[in-house]
């Protein structure tokens, strides 16, 4: 299994709401940030890392930082290893 992801980007998680009220409108000084890709935090990026425990598997997660989540399948980086991997002979347990 390959995966890739970005990281180091400000990425919102959640917002800060003393006084919830129905149709409140939240500014953007109550975003709560963590590293990510924009679009997925950290966290969730790393959660595949489950397949590093499978028997008879490869794994490689691949970090891009600095790229967002949505640049990902353009990016040429992203591309070639990609390629790469599919070039390259698979082992067998």
């Amino acid at each position: 299994m390959t995966a890739e992801k970005g990281s180091g980007l400000p990425t919102i998680v959640g917002a800060t709401l003393p006084n919830l009220k129905v149709g409140q409108l939240v500014d953007q000084s109550q975003f709560i940030f963590l590293s990510g890709d924009s679009n997925q935090e950290d966290i969730t990026n790393n959660a595949n890392r489950v397949w590093s425990a499978m028997k008879c598997h490869s794994y490689v997660l691949n970090d891009n930082p600095g790229v967002d989540h949505f640049s990902l399948p353009s990016n040429v980086n992203v591309l070639n290893r990609l390629l790469t991997t599919l070039k390259a002979p698979r082992h067998h347990c």
